[in-house]
């Protein structure tokens, strides 16, 4: 009887743990995997998906979607990472790798403006999340890793793994007013403020220091840029051989074109995170025949520019991450709906969202990948 009742008791505890732990696996989110959808979640506008409250942050919509299956993106803003602005990050870069996963995402690359932490990051998310991800990371050029400093791109390209593989002109220093660093909204005499807001550092900075990394002067690149870009096409990332991609940055109009000359001169591969915004008709044609890629970034997406310029110059990226948008490859979903709607063909999504970020890092074309692992 002993041995009846211990089973019972046995038996009624063990099913409440069950029931506990799927009830906390209900609550618990992105941390926790989610059987993936089939069949597009939603009906309607896809532009009420991309709403939403950046005081409470996204929730995992569990968006799949045909174009994820092989995508990179490039240009996701994860957490952990120094926080600026009122600009916190939605995810940490574990739990991005977990989504990406599963929505059958190829991989992506974390920027971190700030520091080179992503080059770690990435090691880390390959060693001991997911392994089969091509995961990499982004450095951009601010007085935090020293402006135009060969120093902090050579350590970039031999932290352990060696998948520091994009490096970035300024943006949070750069003197362009783009992102979260405008000052042409400015309000008189606010400029204290929006420093203090935005780069507390530059009142840290010895007395005389300029407020801002400067890359050009008088039409042309400045000469330490001329010099960096020439050394990053000579670096090899340690333990992965890989070859470095300059990103232009914040920069100007006028500056992403003197970039991308230096870089493809150079033999770089270059994206340009803000030409569709800073570039005219007329500099995009003669950006592209550089052999460069543009960006088109969930605030930027536009179809007549795919139909102008060819698909095979651009690449899709979300630059997603943060409070005030969905989770990244949710992002990447409603993207997708929203250039079919646009009329773009699926052969032209597969390219922005797969070959062409592949070939920026140096990897092989998603359709040769795929054969591979078939096989």
């Amino acid at each position: 009887m002993l041995r009846a009742m211990w089973n019972r008791r046995t038996l009624v505890v063990c099913l409440s743990v069950l029931i506990g732990g799927l009830a906390f696996k209900s609550m618990v989110g992105v941390g926790v995997a989610q059987a993936p959808r089939t069949t597009p979640p939603f009906q309607g506008n896809p532009d009420d998906l991309d709403r939403v409250d950046g005081t409470r942050g996204p929730i995992d919509l569990n968006l799949m979607d045909p174009a994820l299956v092989g995508a990179i993106d490039i240009h996701e803003h994860l957490g952990p990472g120094p926080r600026y602005t009122d600009q916190k990050m939605s995810i940490d870069v574990f739990d991005e790798a977990k989504l990406a996963k599963r929505r059958g995402m190829r991989g992506f690359v974390f920027k971190s403006h700030l520091d080179g932490s992503s080059a770690a990051a990435a090691y880390l998310v390959r060693a001991h999340v997911e392994p089969t991800l091509e995961v990499f990371g982004r450095m951009p050029l601010n007085f935090t890793v020293g402006g135009i400093n060969a120093a902090a791109v050579d350590e970039f390209t031999q932290v352990q793994g060696g998948w520091g593989r994009i490096v970035e002109m300024p943006t949070m220093d750069a003197p362009c007013p783009c992102g979260p660093d405008k000052t042409r909204d400015m309000p008189p005499g606010s400029e204290g403020d929006q420093l203090a807001y935005n780069r507390r550092w530059a009142f840290i900075m010895p007395p005389g220091s300029p407020k801002l990394v400067a890359i050009s002067k008088d039409h042309e690149l400045l000469p330490e840029v001329k010099r960096l870009i020439g050394l990053m096409a000579k670096m090899v990332t340690v333990d992965s051989s890989g070859r470095l991609a300059l990103a232009t940055g914040h920069s100007t109009g006028e500056e992403d074109l003197l970039l991308a000359r230096e870089g493809r001169k150079a033999g770089l591969q270059v994206t340009c995170p803000h030409c569709i915004g800073d570039l005219n008709p007329t500099q995009m044609q003669e950006y592209v025949k550089l052999g460069a890629f543009m960006e088109m970034r969930h605030n930027s997406l536009n179809a007549d520019v795919v139909k102008r310029i060819g698909a095979e110059h651009i690449i899709v990226s979300t630059d997603c991450g943060f409070m005030n948008n969905p989770y990244p490859p949710d992002c990447m979903a409603i993207m997708a709906q929203k250039l079919r709607s646009q009329g773009i063909t699926e052969p032209q999504i597969d390219m922005m969202f797969k070959d062409n970020p592949a070939k920026l890092l140096g990897l092989p074309p998603w359709r040769q990948t795929a054969a591979a692992l078939r096989n």
